[in-house]
């Protein structure tokens, strides 16, 4: 069983800042020429898809940068890694969606890295 890249411990966890949660339906959805629609469910869980902000130093982007090209394989790989949701910090297996974008935080010498991740299904609180 293959390994699953972890996100760096010498990176920050993401800002609560920015975060965005959006599942996809779990449903089917058919519209009627009169009446209401029928719908029945299609999966139990589906993926959801997190858009998430992290603000990081110029040595964090080199870090970043060797880690998203070579332990993700260009984002294209599952990876461990910290998400911010409703529940706080939790470590999820995610892929990234886009190459993640960055913006230089006016003032510093720190980045703002955006990326959309998708992961399995959604987050449930534990207990």
């Amino acid at each position: 069983m293959a390994t699953i890249p972890r996100w760096p411990d010498t990176l920050p966890a993401p800002m609560i800042d920015g975060y965005a949660a959006k599942a996809r339906p779990t449903f089917v959805r058919t519209e009627m020429d009169s009446g209401y629609a029928r719908q029945r469910r299609r999966q139990v869980n589906g993926p959801v898809t997190f858009q998430q902000v992290w603000r990081i130093s110029q040595p964090q982007l080199a870090i970043l940068d060797a880690w998203f090209e070579n332990q993700a394989f260009g984002g294209a790989a599952w990876v461990s890694m910290p998400v911010m949701t409703g529940h706080g910090k939790v470590y999820l297996q995610c892929r990234f969606t886009d190459t993640p974008d960055r913006r230089s935080v006016s003032g510093s010498k720190n980045w703002d890295i955006s990326a959309t991740l998708e992961t399995y299904s959604k987050v449930v609180p534990n207990g």
